[in-house]
């Protein structure tokens, strides 16, 4: 059903149905994203399926769960937009979860996502959260080497 409303371009109706499963008690978040990655050949959907429902966790403030959909994601093969990968990360940092941001980060990176300067700004963040201002000109440097550069948000 969430491919097919993400199909037919009606993603805040898929939004809806996710939420609704996520606020269920007794569904696995494993079960749906596994659902999802089984259902996604044969019903012709799209990767913003799964960039939907990082996103709908991490809206409805399901950080951890947010996490493992990215995880089941990646072990399947596929991967998330650096948008999602984004989003989720932001919350990781706003709610003080910095190590599992950089855990995320480090996934984001192998999986070969290209990054942004929104996901530099957000690692940013998470330096000055966790007072390692000493590292954030390192983290520059090794963003620059991969193509992105600071802004003046930085």
């Amino acid at each position: 059903m969430i491919h097919m409303l993400v199909r037919g371009r009606r993603a805040s109706d898929a939004q809806a149905l996710i939420l609704r499963m996520v606020r269920k008690s007794g569904i696995s978040r494993v079960e749906v994203a596994d659902s999802l990655v089984s259902t996604y050949s044969s019903c012709s959907s799209s990767s913003l399926v799964f960039d939907l429902f990082v996103r709908t966790y991490v809206q409805a403030k399901k950080l951890r769960e947010g996490f493992e959909a990215f995880q089941v994601f990646r072990s399947k093969g596929f991967c998330v937009s650096i948008n999602a990968c984004n989003s989720l990360l932001g919350g990781l940092v706003k709610v003080g979860w910095i190590d599992l941001a950089w855990v995320v980060y480090g996934e984001v990176v192998s999986s070969g996502i290209q990054l942004n300067v929104y996901t530099l700004n957000i690692m940013v963040n998470a330096l000055c959260k966790a007072r390692k201002i000493d590292s954030i000109k390192f983290f520059l440097s090794d963003m620059e080497e991969k193509g992105v550069f600071s802004d003046i948000v930085t």
